[in-house]
This record gives structure tokens, C-alpha cells and sequence, in this order.
């Protein structure tokens, strides 16, 4: 589903900034001012380097934005830190964010910025469908906490582990729907070596110094349900997700897929290969 009237441009004015702060508290019901973006940020940021975006309805009501920021590595190239990007909970699902996401790029491009970095929560099956498989970003590394604890209730009291990426403008476009990333994919899904094992319902583990080509790390298929109904089991996977996604990160594996399975039982699961180099 699409929302072919939403119109995307770039933030002017104070109203406009203003209709971002009120994003912000729809989208993530921040209750603590310290976990905004604030308007003076959001200013200087889309006037000197950076951008921020508005996407509005055909009836001219701001239904989402995105927040970029001018940065420098240590070797002295530019990138754009995408710090936000939000849709409102209503307009979620037509396309708003992936346009966002579209119009950032051509942003960047015309200021001369090739790539474009961020982070999303890894344990959103959704967040990493769209990242990983509709835009095509490389997984840098798995931060843990990297924000410290937020007063969003979507969050529920968890670290803010988050997957850091990098969006490569210049690469060749993420695959169609139902393509995979990686030739290397089994047929057989079941015979990808688990890196994560259960010892029953909610009962993660990491399996750890697998040395196959291929290893799958499995998710929950709704982190948010299990968020609501059992916490701790959540804790777990989040703390599971972190030992494992770090390990293989760091000896020289790449996330190259995310898929989800429906047979024999309904699964979410990133796909990390190993690389020769």
C-alpha cells in the first residue's frame, strides 16, 4: 500500500520544525525533552550541512520527517548521520518511509554526500526487512546502549542496543522482493547452521565459534507483542542477540540477508556470511 499524494520537502521555518517535535512525541511518546531532537539542532542542522525533511498528506498535514546531520569520520570524509526518521503510526505501512529515505538520498547526493549512516533496533523484524533488504545498508557493527535508556514507552525500559549501518549511495540497489542478497543461500533453509539455539519457549542461547559459510541468527516474528506479554523472555533475546551478533561480526562475518520463513514454523532471521578477506 502507497500514499501516492504524500508530498516530501525540505523543512522551512520554524512551523515546520515545530510539526517535527510534535513527530517526534506521536511517533516515539518521548516523555523526557532530553530524548528530542530540539528545534535549534534542528535548524542549524538542516541549514548548514545537513538536512531534515517533511513528508505531508495531501491535505497538507506533516505525517513524517527525517533528521540528518554533517559528520566527519577520523579520516576526514563526510557523511550524513541520519538521526531520525519518523512516520506517523497511522500513515505506517504506505511507503512514507521509504520515500523519506529516497528524497534523504537525493539530498545527500546533490550536497555531494555519498553515504549516509544510522542505527536501527536489530530485534525489530520490520525495521531490519526495510533496512536490510528494501535499502540495502551494510551492518558496521552491534552497539549496546548506545543512547542509554530512553523515556519512549515503545522501548519498554530496554538498553538501546542498536545495529549501526551505512547506506552506500553509489552501490548497486537493494534486491526485488524475494530475491536473496547472497547466491550462496541453501535451498533448504534447515540446513542453515543456527547461531542461535533454544532450550525452550523464550529461552535463547548463543551458539557460538560456528565456522560455516553461512550462519543464521534468529529473531523474534513480533519483538513488540513479546514486549508486552513477557519481558523477560525479551531481555533474553536481546541479550542473546548481542553476544551472538558481536561475535560473528567481529571474526570477519557479514549480515547479507534478512528472510523471514513460514514453514515449519514461522521464523525472522538474519543471514551472515563469511568473508575470504
Amino acid at each position: 500500500m502507497s500514499e501516492p499524494d504524500t508530498r516530501i520537502r525540505r523543512a522551512e521555518g520554524l512551523d515546520d520544525v515545530g510539526a517535527c517535535m510534535e513527530l517526534q512525541r506521536d511517533v516515539w511518546g518521548f516523555t523526557d525533552a532530553r530524548d528530542t531532537a530540539p528545534p535549534p539542532l534542528l535548524v542549524l542542522a538542516d541549514r548548514y550541512g545537513g538536512s531534515v525533511l517533511l513528508a505531508e498528506s495531501a491535505d497538507g498535514g506533516a505525517i513524517g520527517f527525517s533528521y540528518a546531520l554533517l559528520c566527519r569520520d577520523a579520516d576526514g570524509t563526510l557523511f550524513w548521520w541520519s538521526h531520525m526518521t519518523a512516520v506517523r503510526p497511522d500513515h505506517q505501512g504506505r511507503n512514507v518511509g521509504f520515500r523519506l529515505k529516497l528524497a534523504q538520498r537525493t539530498a545527500a547526493l546533490e550536497a555531494g554526500i555519498d553515504r549516509i549512516r544510522w542505527t536501527f533496533d536489530p530485534l525489530r523484524a520490520l525495521n531490519a526487512h526495510f533496512n536490510i533488504r528494501k535499502l540495502g545498508v551494510r551492518v558496521l557493527a552491534y552497539e549496546t546502549n548506545i543512547y542509554g535508556y530512553s523515556s519512549s514507552p515503545l522501548h519498554h525500559g530496554m538498553p538501546t542496543d542498536r545495529l549501526l549501518v551505512e547506506w552506500d549511495l553509489n552501490a548497486p540497489p537493494a534486491p526485488a522482493p524475494g530475491d536473496v542478497r547472497s547466491g550462496a543461500i541453501p535451498d533448504n533453509l534447515d540446513e542453515l547452521p543456527p547461531a542461535v539455539a533454544s532450550d525452550g519457549p523464550g529461552a535463547p542461547r548463543p551458539v557460538l565459534g560456528l565456522e560455516a559459510l553461512l550462519v543464521g541468527i534468529e529473531i523474534p516474528t513480533d519483538i513488540g507483542a513479546l514486549l508486552r506479554n513477557d519481558p523477560e523472555s525479551a531481555r533474553r533475546w536481546q541479550r542473546t542477540l548481542a553476544t551472538t551478533c558481536s561475535h560473528y561480526l567481529e571474526r570477519r562475518y557479514r549480515v547479507t540477508d534478512f528472510l523471514r520463513v513460514e514453514r515449519p514454523r514461522p521464523r525472522t532471521l538474519y543471514v551472515l556470511e563469511q568473508r575470504s578477506e
